[in-house]
């Protein structure tokens, strides 16, 4: 049995840790390959394309909002599928990546697996580029790192006084969430969102910026989260955690309104994004850091 502790950067942390050799057999031979809570598959549609597509591209505009120019090269540690890389790629931008599973890749960007700069390898483990880089994406990656600490001292040796961090990890525990556990009765630890070998850390606004200041990195944009989809859990009715096949239509048409927005008016997207924030609500957390 687990608890759920805060760390010294108050981040909600599973407590005791797995065991790392189980956590790496899990991402190594699991989490890309069979059909689980994380949502990977080894087909998507035209809409799920879109949407990684428009993900990609909210990333290079914040780059671009907070620097005037675009950058010449990208680092993402866990890049997962390859979506982003792919990207950034046929931008003509140099990418570097590194993962502890390429199945993703040979799923849905084959092509990357020719590229020497993006590794499979674990990224605590050592430091894989000597190099700066312009622009790290830290995409859905801190919520699932074995070790905090070591993972932000590698990442600063990456970095420079130019170098754009741009970090998204889930909204755990805002208000929706916290009233579907007052209402359903029950402690944090029995949460169905809690996956105790892929989440071993639980983000908030506060604790990412903690942890964030905690290594002299300063926060340059406002924090902004995404569509509150986890509306679905306040009514019986539409709550996919009582069934998992509810799920599917309400993220549909959470691509569909996201898609709708983004193209309209970025800078009025990253404005309802900032609100959604303020209000914690959303089931995203994403934010811009420099070198303090």
């Amino acid at each position: 049995m687990f608890k759920l502790i805060n760390d010294k950067h108050s981040i909600l942390t599973i407590n005791p840790l797995p065991s790392l050799d189980k956590v790496k057999e899990h991402y190594k031979n699991i989490y890309f390959q069979e059909l689980t809570s994380n949502g990977y598959h080894k087909f998507y549609t035209e809409k799920e394309l879109k949407h990684y597509k428009n993900k990609s591209e909210y990333y290079l505009k914040l780059f671009e909002k907070f620097t005037g120019t675009n950058p010449s090269n990208i680092f993402e540690p866990g890049y997962g599928e390859g979506f982003t890389l792919s990207y950034f790629k046929n931008k003509n931008i140099e990418i570097y990546g590194v993962d502890l599973s390429q199945e993703g890749l040979y799923s849905h960007n084959k092509e990357l697996l020719e590229n020497q700069n993006i590794i499979q390898g674990y990224f605590e483990e050592k430091i894989y580029f000597d190099k700066k880089f312009d622009l790290i994406i830290l995409d859905h990656f801190l919520e699932h790192v074995y070790d905090i600490d070591k993972t932000m001292d590698n990442l600063k040796k990456y970095v420079n006084e130019k170098t754009i961090l741009i970090i998204t990890v889930p909204n755990e525990f805002n208000a929706i969430q916290k009233s579907y556990l007052l209402n359903k009765d029950l402690e944090k630890e029995q949460a169905p969102w809690i996956q105790n070998i892929e989440h071993l850390r639980y983000f908030q606004p506060s604790s990412l910026d903690k942890l964030l200041t905690n290594y002299d990195f300063k926060r340059i944009s406002n924090i902004m989260s995404d569509f509150p989809i986890d509306i679905n859990i306040l009514s019986e009715e539409s709550n996919y955690y009582n069934d998992p096949k509810l799920g599917k239509n309400p993220y549909m048409l959470k691509l569909i309104f996201e898609d709708l927005l983004f193209n309209n008016s970025f800078e009025d997207y990253l404005e309802l994004c900032s609100a959604f924030a303020k209000n914690n609500v959303g089931r995203n957390l994403t934010a811009v850091f420099k070198l303090n």
